[in-house]
């Protein structure tokens, strides 16, 4: 019979622990939500620049995009491939949608960093009432410096996705 090998961290076996870390990556998602709810989208957008701006250096800030870059799935769900941003060397694909007056964000990407991005756009527009989107500049990725420190393409994507959320405004 074979031994399960125990994590000296946690006490888990391998097993039990990959089934913990998927309980946790579906959970995060509403986590958010539940955190985010309440906020506004100017509130939403300082808090972001306050947890980015806790890191030291660049790398580290790209790490954080980069550890949420795993909420999303693994391969692009067949309703976003029409959505596909052109201006990203990456598969990157980025639908905003307005429903009954609210704000609906989807998207996904093969890059990571990408990925993170949209992520981070989820977490700040997903659920806000076009009405108070009408009402608020979108401008987390210049104050937090963020559009500064991506690559050309990628600031491109970046600026095409806030496009496809503004145009929500008309």
């Amino acid at each position: 019979m074979r031994k399960r090998r125990i994590d000296n961290f946690s006490g888990r076996s391998d097993a039990d622990q990959s089934g913990f870390i998927l309980w946790l990556w579906r959970m995060e998602r509403y986590v958010y939500k539940l955190i985010y709810i309440f906020m506004t989208l100017r509130e939403r957008q300082d808090q972001f620049i306050e947890t980015i701006g806790l890191f030291d250096t660049w790398s580290y800030k790209f790490n954080f995009l980069i550890d949420d870059s795993g909420l999303l799935p693994e391969e692009c769900p067949e309703n976003l491939n029409h959505y596909r941003i052109e201006n990203c060397t990456s598969r990157t694909c980025f639908k905003a949608s307005n429903i009954d007056g609210e704000i609906y964000i989807s998207g996904w990407s093969n890059s990571i960093i990408m990925a993170g991005i949209i992520v981070t756009v989820m977490k700040l527009f997903d659920g806000i009432p076009v009405a108070e989107l009408k009402e608020t500049e979108i401008d987390f990725h210049i104050r937090s410096g963020l559009t500064y420190n991506l690559t050309f393409m990628r600031q491109s994507a970046l600026n095409e996705i806030i496009d496809r959320i503004n145009r929500l405004k008309y």
